[in-house]
């Protein structure tokens, strides 16, 4: 039995646990530590992570609009803008937890080995960030793609006149394109098949990438996108899904604003930890979870309680402590609100 010990709160995917939670526990007069070693082991195997213990995550910066962690899963962990895979795509090893593993195959059918996100108003952005961990499949080719002269990886794009980040494939440069209309590249190559943290800023008059957290050299670029179509990873998201991306994506992530190089370097460098999960801002279907227990909580109970916060993909506690009975996580659109009732012994 483990007592006066938080069992983390956290959504789904990696549960590690960002500054912003910490807060909230703080405020919530939340118990830290009290483990010992061997609880710990044990959380650790059923999948929780204990607030202080272990590395720290990178708070996920301001803006952040979808995230999608490839954990298993094509849910989108900040504003439920949900992917939903088509064809070969599985889920293998990633830089963190899952990714989305690619099958690079792709036509001008509406077909691709893609996960489709849709159109959501708040993903149709003029001026953002887009960041992911990306690993080629292969060093001598981008993509499978049947048809000849269609030669690039596709990490994320919308269809015609829309955005997309590609990697070139005749130079193995990460570049950004309107779809059909222009196109820019950087200076920055992934030739290898390791794991490579990418990132590219759009603002009305520039474009700024980066690799592994180091900056290009800016690049000045004016485009107004026409975001009617689908977006998707892996491949357009419109009917045309030729060069589909031959690879893994993992903990990719779209901003409504410029990320300061600051901002970039720190998700790079939180490694393979990575950041921090969000609050999610809209509510999932069950808007009130209830997470009982007697007086004290065993690892099987805890991991029976929360079973229903990671499939809802929402932000939970659960509370091991001999004085409280009751944890209650209200999920509100824009926020986690949490409410402990205590019994005194």
């Amino acid at each position: 039995m483990l007592r006066n010990v938080v069992f983390g709160i956290f959504v789904i995917g990696s549960l590690a646990v960002s500054a912003a939670t910490a807060q909230v526990a703080q405020q919530s007069r939340m118990v830290r530590g009290g483990a010992n070693d061997r609880d710990l082991r044990d959380l650790s195997r059923n999948g929780f992570t204990i607030n202080g213990a272990g590395a720290t995550c990178a708070t996920a910066p301001v803006g952040l609009v979808s995230a999608y962690s490839g954990d298993g899963n094509a849910l989108d962990a900040r504003s439920r803008n949900n992917g939903t895979i088509q064809n070969n795509v599985t889920f293998g090893a990633g830089n963190i937890g899952q990714a989305f593993q690619l099958g690079g195959n792709g036509n001008a059918s509406n077909s691709g080995d893609r996960v489709i996100v849709g159109s959501p108003a708040n993903l149709r952005l003029q001026t953002f960030t887009f960041e992911a961990w990306v690993k080629r499949s292969s060093s001598a080719i981008l993509t499978n793609s049947p048809v000849a002269g269609f030669v690039n990886g596709t990490i994320f794009a919308f269809g015609a006149s829309g955005w997309g980040v590609v990697i070139d494939g005749p130079t193995n440069r990460l570049a950004f394109t309107q779809v059909g209309v222009n196109n820019i590249q950087s200076n920055l190559t992934i030739t290898d098949i390791n794991w490579h943290h990418i990132a590219v800023s759009i603002s009305g008059s520039q474009a700024v990438f980066y690799l592994d957290g180091v900056a290009d050299t800016p690049i000045g670029y004016t485009a107004t996108f026409v975001l009617t179509t689908n977006a998707a990873i892996g491949a357009r998201g419109d009917n045309d899904a030729r060069n589909a991306f031959f690879g893994a994506i993992d903990e990719l992530a779209i901003y409504n604003r410029v990320l300061s190089a600051t901002e970039v370097a720190a998700l790079f460098n939180a490694g393979t930890v990575g950041k921090c999960k969000p609050l999610a801002t809209v509510a999932p279907e069950n808007q009130v979870l209830c997470l009982r227990a007697a007086a004290t909580l065993s690892i099987r109970q805890a991991t029976a309680t929360m079973a229903l916060c990671r499939r809802e993909q929402v932000m939970c506690m659960a509370r091991s402590d001999k004085d409280s009975n009751l944890t209650r996580a209200v999920v509100l659109p824009a926020a986690v609100l949490l409410q402990s009732r205590t019994r005194r012994a």
